[in-house]
């Protein structure tokens, strides 16, 4: 999933005053122009952080102040966005570590789908029948969805090795 972009590059969301959705602008947009890239070898996960080639319609690039990642990080408000992050990325680390065929089982690949982007319909066939609304704690919802996933990806596996 990418920002939809008009038929010019820039974001959707610019306008003459710049970003209009600046203080509720996602993550991706809060590191530009870091790419910020998490690896998994198993055992270790590790983030990376990457400059992005600069694009002309970003006139924020070389101006202000020089700071390292990590006070980059913590001025454009990226805390939040890194703890849910490194929670709800174990979803894809333990779906890629699946056996090959439950990754292209096509009812496994939907149920992770809607995991990652479309959580009502994902806690209305899989959330806990006591569970009548998902958490409205952003945590506590990433970490019950990641919860509930793992688990199913687990059982599936399974179920699959048994079968």
């Amino acid at each position: 999933m990418v920002l939809k972009h008009g038929q010019d590059g820039r974001c959707i969301f610019s306008n003459s005053r710049g970003c209009g959705i600046y203080e509720t602008r996602p993550s991706c947009c809060r590191y530009y122009p870091l790419a910020r890239v998490v690896e998994n070898d198993g055992s270790v996960r590790s983030a990376k952080y990457y400059l992005q080639r600069r694009v002309d319609y970003c006139e924020g690039l070389g101006r202000g102040p020089q700071w390292t990642i990590d006070v980059f990080c913590e001025e454009n408000g990226l805390g939040p966005y890194e703890k849910a992050n490194e929670i709800f990325l174990q979803i894809p680390f333990a779906f890629e570590a699946a056996p090959i065929r439950l990754r292209h089982d096509k009812e496994v690949q939907t149920m992770i789908y809607q995991a990652v982007f479309d959580f009502d319909r994902f806690f209305e066939k899989y959330g806990p029948a006591n569970l009548s609304v998902p958490p409205e704690d952003d945590n506590e919802m990433m970490t019950l969805l990641t919860s509930i996933t793992l688990g199913l990806i687990k059982r599936t596996a399974d179920l699959e090795s048994k079968g």
